[in-house]
């Protein structure tokens, strides 16, 4: 999907043991968020806000590093072993998860990019993950 902004080219997509997510961050950020929501419940997780329709973050990449929600509100912990950062050029990052890191979902995938520690704070709409 290319979009003008400070996020743009984000896809996302889920083949049957991993999904790969994939953003260009135009302005320089110093977190570089994917929330997931994997079990299509947006009052569950994180509540990412000033997303249209909302949208409950059940995991959430931050960076290089992979979280589960433990609440509503901004509250995680760290899943171990999971390196999810493949790799970035320039401002181009991608990231491949494990299906099997965040509860083996048997869904579609939602998931919001987020970049925050810049000024202005920048947040995609909500996209579903097609197939890889």
């Amino acid at each position: 999907m290319a979009k003008a902004g400070p996020i743009t080219a984000y896809s996302a997509c889920r083949s049957t043991t991993a999904a790969v997510f994939t953003a260009t961050f135009t302005v320089s950020f110093s977190w570089r968020h994917v929330f997931i929501n994997t079990d299509g419940d947006t009052g569950t997780g994180y509540r990412v806000p000033t997303v249209s329709g909302g949208l409950g973050g059940d995991y959430m990449v931050e960076n290089g590093t992979l979280y589960r929600s433990t609440g509503t509100g901004w509250s995680w912990s760290e899943v171990s072993g999971v390196s999810p950062l493949v790799g970035y050029t320039g401002g181009t990052y991608r990231w491949r998860v494990p299906l099997s890191a965040i509860g083996s979902p048997d869904r579609g995938l939602k998931v919001v990019f987020n970049g925050s520690g810049g000024s202005p704070e920048a947040y995609t709409g909500v996209l579903e993950t097609g197939t890889c």
